[in-house]
């Protein structure tokens, strides 16, 4: 088998996303997988906007729009009392929502426009040793135990928080652990506070509860502890688990069943370069953060878009110094994200409770706590940005007149020329 000209070490939203950019742009591409199987719970559920046009480009904006569930709204409630409500549907984009759907359905989705186009993931492939002096050389093991060695001209590391292929190029994943104690479950819940087609978000002295429906029947819920971690995290866990914690926060619901529940460690995590050599980290073996905004799938499938095009081009006589940009654009995206989701998460959980009380009474502040400015989005990078979801707060009390502020003239971001993703509809 000849060497491919691209080679994608992990097969999940990131890396399928990767392999479609680069075959529809007419490159050679391999891509493996060391799991047997494409993801078989709902993971990561949100869809944002942009996401959706790249699906579009594809043929499968609609049928992802089919099988999730539009969001449009969130509520915030501290101490059991609304504080805030905003809406989402400001987004300047023909799918102005986020759309909640397991990631189970994404990746069937991407597997299958995949395989469409004459690509297929090599399942049980695994990376095992990795060389990057002269050219690229990559040491796979097949199931069965034989190795092969291919020298692709580029080798794309998308294989997760624990990448294989970070660690083979001794890239530094900077940052650290979150002192908190996260679960989270797909349940049927049943009570005053059940959510229908909006987002709501729980918090009592630090802790919090998320909950997100995905179907008529079945609900997310995340949960947020403060309590620290300790060795019984790997523990199979319980609907009493997830009762105790919503009782604990105040949150009146029921959970009588669940289809699927897991304790996850969080880590603010950015790696320090995304290009070394002929070799790209894409998605979460570039960066990992707790979920809030829902941006951790997106942010890969982003990445990838981004780095194939630069690829194909390069291969097509491009100056190679165009690589470069993938670093610089999408590093600065991993660090705005990461500041993003890391004020949140703080805000969110604050257990102080005068801290508590300054923050409930400035809800209407909160666009000015991301550091970011007060529109309809938060620029991550030309062509790429999270939906604003502080944005049109309307804050529940006293302080209900001081919504409707003008926004700060110094905090418009400046544009600059554009070398991301090109915007094309096939």
């Amino acid at each position: 088998m000849a060497d491919p000209q691209v080679l994608v070490v992990g097969a999940g939203p990131t890396g399928m996303t990767a392999a479609i950019e680069l075959k529809r742009a007419g490159m050679d591409v391999r891509i493996i997988d060391k799991a047997d199987h494409l993801a078989r719970y709902s993971q990561a559920l949100v869809v944002q906007a942009r996401t959706l046009e790249q699906f579009q480009r594809y043929g499968l904006a609609a049928k992802a729009i089919d099988r999730g569930r539009k969001l449009r709204e969130a509520r915030f409630f501290s101490e059991g009392k609304e504080i805030v409500h905003f809406t989402l549907d400001r987004t300047e984009s023909r799918y102005p929502y986020a759309l909640l759907i397991p990631q189970s359905e994404t990746e069937k989705l991407l597997n299958e426009f995949m395989e469409s186009l004459g690509v297929k993931t090599e399942r049980g492939v695994e990376l095992v040793a990795l060389g990057t002096d002269a050219e690229v050389r990559a040491n796979l093991r097949h199931p069965g135990g034989a190795t092969e060695e291919i020298a692709p001209r580029w080798l794309i590391g998308c294989d997760g928080a624990h990448s294989t292929v970070r660690e083979k190029t001794g890239t530094a994943f900077e940052g650290g652990g979150v002192g908190l104690s996260f679960f989270l479950g797909d349940c049927e819940v049943e009570g005053p506070d059940v959510v229908h087609d909006e987002l709501s978000i729980h918090v009592h002295q630090g802790d919090l509860v998320f909950m997100g429906r995905l179907s008529e029947r079945v609900v997310r819920v995340i949960v947020a502890l403060r309590e620290q971690q300790t060795s019984e995290e790997n523990r199979d866990l319980t609907i009493e688990d997830f009762q105790r914690a919503v009782d604990r926060i105040g949150v009146r619901v029921k959970i009588t069943a669940a289809e699927w529940m897991t304790p996850f460690r969080v880590s603010d995590r950015q790696a320090k370069h995304y290009r070394i050599g002929s070799v790209f980290l894409a998605g979460d073996a570039s960066h990992i953060h707790s979920p809030v905004g829902g941006q951790g799938m997106n942010t890969g499938i982003q990445d990838a878009a981004n780095l194939a095009w630069k690829l194909a081009a390069v291969a097509h006589g491009a100056n190679e110094r165009l690589l470069d940009s993938y670093e610089e654009e999408r590093g600065e995206v991993g660090k705005a994200l990461l500041r993003f989701t890391e004020r949140g998460l703080q805000l969110a959980t604050v257990s102080n409770p005068i801290l508590e009380r300054v923050r409930d009474a400035l809800a209407d502040h909160l666009d000015s706590a991301t550091g970011a400015a007060h529109s309809d989005r938060l620029h991550l990078g030309d062509g790429n940005s999270i939906p604003r979801i502080f944005n049109r707060c309307r804050l529940r009390g006293r302080r209900a007149s001081a919504r409707g502020r003008s926004p700060s003239r110094s905090s418009s971001p400046k544009r600059r020329k554009s070398i991301d993703t090109p915007r094309r509809v096939d």
